[in-house]
């Protein structure tokens, strides 16, 4: 019995290590996937921000006839438009540069915190930098509105193109870390299997050594026993002679 207690002790003891390991790999896959829900939810924030200026800021009035401000649609009439930035429009500019710039520093300060992979931090900067590019030419007067909105279609087309090439070998660096980490709890499975094994093999020459020890004993007592019940009885005499005492024994 007690054999049997102390194998299932370690039977429970090596699974339960396998058990933890699964537990550990659980709360980490949450515990991104709540950092994921926490960066989108305040990216979400940041964007809804961002938009609601686009659309009230009075210093951006100038250009609301020339670029969707807090819109993703672009009219065709705006992207045909061969109209150059007025002075009053370039101040208007400025003012919306200071703004994107704002939102876009926002967004990648939320990337870092979440710790995004690298690429994709890169790939939104790049996006930034280049509207920030095309800003300075249509102030300067060297685009105009219409090519100044085709250009920016153009950036955002290569940078969603990029990201997607990002998440592709975002998702295969995914998958072969699963791989790996399967292949390592298969190599802790075996593992702990030959622990197992190696310690009911050790388990079962202990119960009989322990066995052999106690079979020893027990005949050792009834060798004892059967000498002490055959021995030859024995009967002493003793006679006194003045102070002296005198004993005999005899066996028969």
């Amino acid at each position: 019995m007690k054999k049997s207690v102390i194998a299932l002790s370690v039977v429970l003891g090596l699974s339960g290590c396998g058990v933890m390991q699964q537990y550990q790999q659980q709360k980490q896959t949450q515990a991104q996937l709540d950092l994921n829900a926490r960066g989108d939810s305040e990216m979400k924030e940041v964007t809804e921000r961002c938009v609601s200026i686009y659309r009230t800021d009075s210093r951006l009035d100038p250009l609301r006839s020339h670029v969707p401000l807090g819109s993703k649609d672009i009219p065709v009439d705006m992207l045909a438009s061969t109209k150059k930035p007025t002075s009053k429009e370039k101040q208007a500019i400025l003012a919306w540069d200071e703004i994107v710039t704002n939102c876009g520093n926002d967004r990648i300060a939320i990337l870092k915190k979440y710790n995004t992979d690298q690429q994709v931090i890169a790939n939104t900067e790049s996006y930034y930098d280049q509207q920030k590019s095309l800003k300075v030419q249509l102030w300067s007067g060297k685009l105009t509105y219409g090519q100044y909105l085709n250009a920016v279609k153009e950036n955002q087309r290569l940078t969603k193109a990029n990201q997607n090439v990002i998440n592709e070998k975002i998702q295969q660096r995914q998958q072969q870390a699963q791989i790996q980490q399967a292949q390592i709890n298969a190599m802790n499975a075996q593992a702990s299997a030959a622990v197992m094994s190696a310690q009911a093999q050790q388990l079962s020459v202990n119960a009989q050594t322990m066995m052999m020890f106690n079979q020893a004993q027990q005949q050792q007592r009834k060798q004892f026993n059967a000498a002490g019940s055959t021995a030859n009885p024995v009967q002493t005499n003793c006679t006194r002679m003045g102070e002296s005492v005198n004993c005999r024994t005899y066996s028969y």
